[in-house]
């Protein structure tokens, strides 16, 4: 756990600047500690990800109106020999923490469904207190499996690599093979009109010249045991547990690096809407939902992990990629390995994220 010795606040109001109150904001930090690991992988040159070191979180004022308010977020993680490394973390980190405020705000009929209203967000220091000795006879701590970083040449990608989608300065290049997304077509194809999923298998890499890290994707498993709907795909434990039999039966070494489902956009139309409506409906738009969100949190938290959505449109197959940037899960751009002239007209340019994609189609 980071050591955090603040408490934060978020100051609801309209856009006329009318108060809708002060609410307590219960913030998950874990986000934001694989930003900072991640961060020091980087930076340091480092052959593997560091489980080790302190985690420190703390805010940085505002310049004009300084202390309690907050402009941003500094998570410091510990050097162990390597010099500290530091990130900043916007204040969209507490964008999820406003929206759940907002909701007690819409129950209460204060504010309306999609009503818009902005946030601000306060922090005061928490007193110190000492711990709680230990009554038990032993302690058990968690030790994560580290992260070993491979060796290779990304110029060799770079030159067999087409980009896609929105580029950020902050996103490692991410590489996938034309045949992954070949493949991931093939499968939501024999799904029809179930949601189907599977698991992005590679390397995390780093350049034997330049030293730059990154990512490189070298296959899709297909994900067996899971449960498929029209609009859900479930995964389960057997799920995983076949992944990382398969994994190991390839001898690469390879790891998890994220996931891909499938959106059968085409299927949830309304029978009533004419081929002009299909072609232009909005559920065919690529969208990241809630609960996409949740299991990428919980499943891929590592700030590599990558998400891959087919969405099988009328129009034919859209691809988006989604990762984590400053510990927010947003779109990403990627690098497309001996593209198709296909694939270009089929990278979707901007999707959505969360809730704004639970619209109806009439």
């Amino acid at each position: 756990m980071p050591l955090d010795e603040y408490q934060y606040a978020l100051d609801l109001e309209r856009p006329d600047h009318t108060s809708l109150g002060q609410f307590p904001a219960a913030m998950d930090w874990g986000p934001a500690c694989e930003c900072a690991r991640f961060a020091a992988l980087r930076a340091h040159n480092l052959v593997a990800l560091p489980n080790t070191g302190e985690v420190t979180v703390e805010p940085a004022w505002e310049e004009s109106r300084g202390e309690p308010h907050v402009g941003s977020v500094r998570v410091v993680l510990g050097g162990n020999g390597n010099g500290a490394t530091a990130v900043n973390l916007p204040l969209t980190y507490f964008r999820a923490a406003a929206q759940q405020a907002s909701r007690g705000l819409v129950a209460q009929k204060i504010l309306q469904p999609r009503e818009e209203f902005h946030y601000s967000v306060v922090a005061f220091r928490t007193p110190r207190s000492e711990p709680a000795k230990a009554k038990r006879a032993f302690t058990i701590e968690e030790v994560a499996s580290p992260l070993i970083v491979k060796t290779a040449s990304s110029r060799e990608l770079f030159a067999q690599a087409t980009p896609f989608g929105p580029a950020h300065a902050a996103d490692v290049p991410l590489f996938v093979p034309q045949r992954v997304l070949d493949d991931a077509a093939a499968l939501t194809r024999a799904a029809g009109a179930d949601e189907t999923a599977g698991v992005l298998i590679g390397h995390v890499c780093r350049d034997a010249d330049d030293q730059v890290l990154f990512v490189e994707a070298t296959d899709l498993i297909p994900a067996k045991h899971t449960r498929s709907e029209l609009t859900a795909v479930t995964f389960t434990a057997e799920t995983w547990t076949a992944a990382e039999s398969a994994i190991r039966l390839r001898g690469g070494r390879e790891i998890m690096l994220g996931w891909f489902h499938s959106h059968p956009a085409k299927f949830w139309c309304s029978p009533n809407c004419g081929p002009e409506a299909r072609r232009e409906c909005p559920l065919a738009r690529s969208f990241f939902s809630g609960e996409d969100c949740a299991l990428h949190r919980t499943v891929f938290p590592q700030a590599y992990g990558a998400a891959l959505v087919v969405t099988h449109a009328e129009a034919g197959m859209r691809y988006a990629m989604f990762g984590w940037r400053h510990g927010l899960i947003v779109q990403r751009g990627f690098h497309v390995l001996n593209a198709s002239r296909a694939v270009a007209e089929a990278i979707s340019s901007e999707a959505i994220i969360g809730e704004k994609h639970e619209e109806a189609c009439d």
